[in-house]
């Protein structure tokens, strides 16, 4: 079925409690922009359990539906751009931009989604990996820096997130986490992590 058609059985009250919050759930695998569990723990932070309580469902559901409505007319300027510049004969879009059809940040403030991404990353992850790793160091300190208003920026922010993105991906490259399924989950997670460290640096 399609988002719409999961939306529309998520507000019939005729229905299961539990058959519409599975059918809410369907919605986020359909968007989930920020993952599927960190995407509804973000939309739980600002609405409440969407397994308990009718408000919550329905809210958390209505901001799903604004952001992914953000998305849609962000891929159709984008659309509309690469179409002309097409006719113009530019075949390859320019580096500065971006790919909206990306589904890759909380379309709706992508500030506060990437910023709670890494926050979850830090809360949940975070204490799984090794504690004296120099690269996950060096996340939790920018993910840190960047969730605590009381502690300035560092200026080289951006520099610091551009090498350890280059660094990780480089390991990935030569294979570095070919017989090591969790060491790869776990590097994927920081690539994701740094990606939205990088969205906050962008909406700041």
């Amino acid at each position: 079925m399609s988002f719409t058609c999961h939306a529309g059985r998520t507000r019939d009250r005729d229905l299961p409690f539990g058959l519409r919050v599975s059918m809410f759930r369907s919605c986020v695998q359909l968007y989930r922009p920020l993952g599927f569990h960190t995407t509804i723990a973000f939309l739980e932070s600002r609405t409440g359990s969407v397994r308990r309580d009718e408000d919550s469902l329905l809210a958390a559901l209505q901001l799903l539906e604004q952001s992914r409505a953000e998305w849609t007319e962000r891929k159709a300027a984008y659309a509309a751009v690469r179409t002309a510049a097409k006719r113009d004969g530019q075949r390859v879009p320019p580096a500065s931009l971006r790919n909206a059809n990306r589904c890759d940040r909380w379309h709706a403030d992508p500030r506060a989604g990437a910023l709670f991404t890494a926050g979850h990353w830090q809360r949940t992850h975070r204490p799984l990996l090794d504690p004296v790793d120099e690269t996950v160091v060096a996340i939790d300190r920018l993910v840190t820096a960047h969730l605590s208003p009381a502690l300035p920026q560092p200026p080289a922010a951006a520099d610091e997130i551009r090498h350890l993105v280059e660094a990780l991906r480089r390991r990935q490259t030569q294979g570095a986490y070919r017989d090591a399924p969790k060491e790869w989950f776990a590097r994927r997670d920081l690539l994701t992590v740094l990606h939205h460290l990088a969205v906050a640096q962008e909406t700041e």
